[in-house]
């Protein structure tokens, strides 16, 4: 039988009097009871097909159910692995009898093939602009002969003239003061947008179907888990920018909330509209998604800039004093009250709200999670708010946590009380946001946002016992937990300065092609949700046993919008909300 991809074979070969039974379970379903897998009678054999994408559990156990040996496996795709159990060997080693395929190597591919072409592209950009390229192809020997001898025949006569100002280095551009840089779009956070936008295509298409692109179960993160958070921190430095700038242009205060009011309407509308592409029974609408959170999200955070934001510092500063390194806080101390109420309020109602069949503060997954003891209580006080509100009709009804946990009652990822850690983390962008326009050097901007990202993301360890399933607050997607805010803020701040240092300082980097999907990336998010599978973004995918062709297809699904990306940027085409 072929192996298809994530799968590997495991033969158990008994050579003791005993008959065992075979229990398995996947470590990603933490705290959930083996699973009868099959029977080993004694001098037999038997063979399993397990899961690779995680390691598994296996247990033996004798004719009166008790445990003689439990083992943890690590295996590999394609992999044949043995156990050989004898009478003085119940717990045996295992054995690899063939070599297990690499099956990171469609990816490796992918990220050489784009570096090559990076260097390439480079290499003949240098080349292209450089004197000797330049001399080589625009001079002709013979003319250069005679303008060495006679002058050039466009020349005034004045050799002097014309040698102080071929000498004279051509002028730049004179620095931009702090007015004018806190007003410059930074190049650096389309590109943190575009990059964002393009893994999540990715993702969304199936990540090359690799564990490490799939949402986790419930606690814990993967790669996956990043993306959404980065699109709501981002929208929050952006907003910063936006709203200032009008405020500056004597734009009201009511004038700008009724455009806040407007982009946040257009964003929960294309949100239920792309939730519910597939569903024409208005009975079963699900109300919230990605657009939606990011709407409601979007309406209290700029509400509150619109109305407290300074235009102008509210004394002066000395420049050498502690309150001038400290503007960016003090100016901005009625929104960080509000944000840490926020915080406060989320986390209290999940951990002191009573639910109804289910312990206070309960936050695990239900289902098969703890041992079966809370099969309905899957999100706790999350869900009990969306149940009472929504409607268990109008909820998401395939989590990622239902396949792992066998979860009987529908959840939402995107539901009403993630909202409020949401706000949080998007007025933590608002916060980067700010240093940007106290601060026009880069420098101080660096220094504050990686001090603050070590500061947020050792607040999130703390939180969470610095482990995935401990702690007081366990980092989670699904619940939006504030462990998990604080960790993706930290990771989103990093990015940017990474970025504003390669992009923007030392322009070592243009950022394409992700600047410009930074410039288009709502219709990005829309286009390639409309398209998701459908040709020429994807097609039946014929070689199931690895990765390659699923990677290969959700690679060219990704490139296919970074092209359409391209050139909406040279046709000038934005979309924007």
């Amino acid at each position: 039988m072929p192996l298809s991809y994530d799968e590997a074979w495991l033969n158990l070969v008994s050579q003791a009097p005993i008959t065992y039974s075979i229990w398995t379970q996947s470590e990603e379903c933490y705290n959930c009871d083996l699973e009868y897998k099959a029977k080993l009678f004694a001098y037999d054999n038997v063979s399993l097909l397990l899961n690779t994408a995680h390691n598994i559990v296996l247990e033996f156990r004798n004719a009166s159910n008790s445990p003689v040996c439990t083992k943890v496996l690590s295996l590999q795709e394609h992999g044949v692995y043995a156990m050989n159990i004898t009478r003085k060997d119940v717990c045996p080693p295992l054995v690899a009898t063939n070599v297990p395929d690499h099956i990171y190597e469609p990816l490796y591919v992918v990220i050489g093939l784009y570096l090559s072409l990076r260097l390439a592209w480079w290499l003949g950009s240098t080349l292209y602009r450089s004197p000797w390229l330049s001399k080589l192809f625009n001079t002709n020997p013979v003319i250069a002969e005679i303008e060495n001898d006679l002058g050039s025949p466009q020349s005034s006569g004045d050799s002097a003239t014309l040698l102080r100002y071929s000498t004279t280095a051509p002028s730049t551009p004179t620095s931009p003061g702090p007015a004018q840089m806190a007003r410059a779009r930074v190049r650096s956070l389309d590109v943190l947008r575009g990059v964002a936008i393009c893994l999540m295509i990715f993702v969304n298409y199936g990540g090359g179907q690799y564990a490490i692109f799939e949402h986790s179960a419930w606690n814990g993160m993967t790669l996956a888990d990043f993306v959404f958070p980065w699109f709501v921190w981002i929208m929050g430095v952006s907003l910063t920018f936006s709203l200032c700038s009008k405020l500056r242009s004597g734009a009201s205060r009511a004038h700008l909330f009724l455009s806040v009011l407007r982009r946040s309407v257009i964003l929960i509308v294309l949100g239920l509209v792309i939730s519910n592409l597939n569903n024409s029974d208005v009975t079963k609408l699900r109300y919230m998604g990605v657009l939606q959170r990011l709407g409601l999200a979007y309406l209290f955070v700029a509400s509150v800039e619109t109305f407290l934001m300074r235009m102008q510092p509210i004394f002066t500063y000395d420049s050498h004093g502690i309150l001038y390194h400290a503007r960016d806080l003090i100016e901005s101390w009625p929104q960080w009250l509000f944000t840490l109420l926020t915080a406060a309020l989320h986390t209290g109602v999940t951990l002191y709200m009573p639910i109804p069949g289910c312990p206070t503060g309960y936050v695990g997954p239900g289902g098969k999670g703890d041992h079966g003891a809370h099969v309905n209580c899957t999100g706790g006080a999350a869900a009990l708010i969306d149940r009472l509100v929504l409607g268990e009709e109008h909820m998401y009804q395939r989590p990622s946590c239902k396949e792992v946990y066998d979860t009987v009652v529908p959840f939402d990822p995107e539901g009403l009380l993630g909202v409020l850690t949401t706000i949080v983390l998007m007025y933590l962008g608002v916060y980067a946001g700010r240093v940007m326009l106290c601060f026009p050097k880069t420098q101080p901007r660096v220094i504050r946002w990686l001090s603050s990202a070590t500061l947020f993301c050792l607040i999130g360890g703390w939180l969470c016992g610095f482990s995935v399933e401990g702690g007081l607050i366990p980092i989670n997607k699904n619940l939006w937990s504030l462990s998990f805010v604080l960790v993706t803020a930290g990771s989103s701040s990093v990015l940017l300065s990474l970025f504003l240092l390669l992009v923007d300082h030392w322009r070592s980097w243009s950022g394409s092609p992700f600047h410009q999907a930074g410039k288009n990336a709502i219709f990005l998010y829309i286009g390639h949700t409309l398209t998701r599978h459908s040709l020429p973004w994807a097609w039946k995918v014929t070689h199931t046993h690895t990765h390659t062709e699923y990677t290969l297809m959700n690679v060219w699904g990704t490139c296919l919008w970074l092209l359409i990306a391209l050139y909406m940027y040279e046709r000038k085409c934005f979309f924007s909300v």
